[in-house]
């Protein structure tokens, strides 16, 4: 910004603002026109009468005098700057670079926004409403209390709704994240490769949905009721998580840290487990048709699995309450507590060396 201008009593009428105002206690901006890139700001005490957001910001203290004029603005691009819309105010087509930031209060209304620039973020709040948007590179965009958003698409950043916040059709790509707190509200959600995670108190539903060859690194995998994941690759540290009414198949998990929970009724088939990773079937999940030539399977009370081969340097666990059945021994280490439920498949393995390793025969 260039110049600043400062109102400490009396009355300014500026039209156009293009750079910054401060309105003190005393002090009153009227008629101003805030253009994008500019800053007004009124503190507590101050007025503004018959302000006209133009693309730019306009902040003010809970104990200051503000009125606005509606106005309809379009095709801002913001980066490094804010962008607010008031009530009367519609802002249409913004776009939001690197720290660009959208803030849309009580009455106001933003319609097709693309926010693709590393650290912006769009808040959305106290009645505040917008639709169809993009989130992209890192950007994050917050529904809190009163505020309402339609229409998302998150390829690669995150996306939180708060307590009373409401968000209606979500598409969570890869990369992307979705959070609801207690007493938030998302409906409509797809997952399509992302990661979908909410309090208990939180009210969410699912689209069903198919998604396929998604490959996860250091991020997580969610699949809920209606979702099913095919051709699902997990590296370092990218884990999947199965709930209930979601369905993967064809899983390669072949980087170290990498995990896999199947839970509260999830299902998944032909698991593939090496390099360490681990596969976690707990209470009602389900897994069938799984080979872990290297890593761990850890099967807990009422969880159940079905054929399983456990090759040199593989091990599995089932605890009391557990099922594995159809377990083929194949070099590995298999373990169960005297509680749980396990079968074995008759096998013959030859020429395994075993170094700080477990190797165990069973009937």
């Amino acid at each position: 910004m260039g110049k600043k201008i400062v109102v400490d009593n009396g009355v300014i009428s500026t039209g156009s603002l293009n750079d910054s105002m401060y309105v003190n206690r005393g002090g009153t901006a009227s008629d101003v026109t805030v253009n994008p890139g500019a800053l007004l700001t009124i503190s507590a005490g101050g007025s503004g009468v018959n302000i006209k957001e133009n693309g730019g910001g306009v902040k003010f203290d809970p104990d200051a005098k503000v009125s606005f004029v509606a106005n309809t603005f379009t095709n801002v691009s913001a980066r490094s700057i804010d962008v607010t819309v008031h009530s009367g105010t519609t802002a249409v087509s913004t776009t939001l670079g690197y720290e660009g930031d959208l803030y849309v209060y009580s009455g106001g209304t933003a319609t097709t926004v693309d926010v693709d620039g590393s650290y912006a973020d769009v808040f959305i709040s106290n009645g505040g409403v917008a639709g169809d948007l993009h989130i992209t590179h890192g950007a994050t965009l917050n529904v809190s209390g009163g505020g309402t958003a339609k229409d998302a698409y998150a390829s690669n950043g995150k996306v939180n709704v708060l307590r009373d916040g409401q968000l209606d059709r979500i598409v969570v790509g890869a990369a992307a994240k979705l959070y609801v707190s207690g007493g938030g509200t998302a409906s409509n959600i797809t997952e399509n490769g992302g990661e979908v995670k909410f309090d208990p108190d939180a009210k969410v539903s699912f689209v069903a949905n198919t998604f396929t060859n998604v490959s996860a690194r250091s991020i997580d995998v969610t699949v809920h009721s209606g979702t099913t994941a095919v051709s699902t690759t997990l590296g370092y540290e990218g884990d999947l998580y199965v709930y209930s009414g979601g369905t993967a198949t064809t899983v390669d998990v072949d980087g170290s840290y990498a995990d896999v929970f199947i839970s509260n009724g999830g299902i998944a088939s032909d698991l593939h487990i090496t390099h360490g990773a681990t596969l976690n079937v707990s209470g009602g999940g389900t897994v069938k048709d799984a080979y872990v030539s290297s890593g761990n399977v850890k099967v807990t009370r009422d969880g159940q699995l079905d054929q399983i081969v456990v090759g040199g340097a593989a091990k599995l666990y089932v605890s009391g309450g557990g099922t594995a059945s159809n377990i083929t021994e194949n070099g590995g280490e298999v373990k169960f507590d005297p509680d749980a439920k396990v079968s074995f498949v008759a096998n013959t393995f030859t020429n395994v060396s075993a170094r700080s390793i477990d190797v165990t025969v069973h009937s």
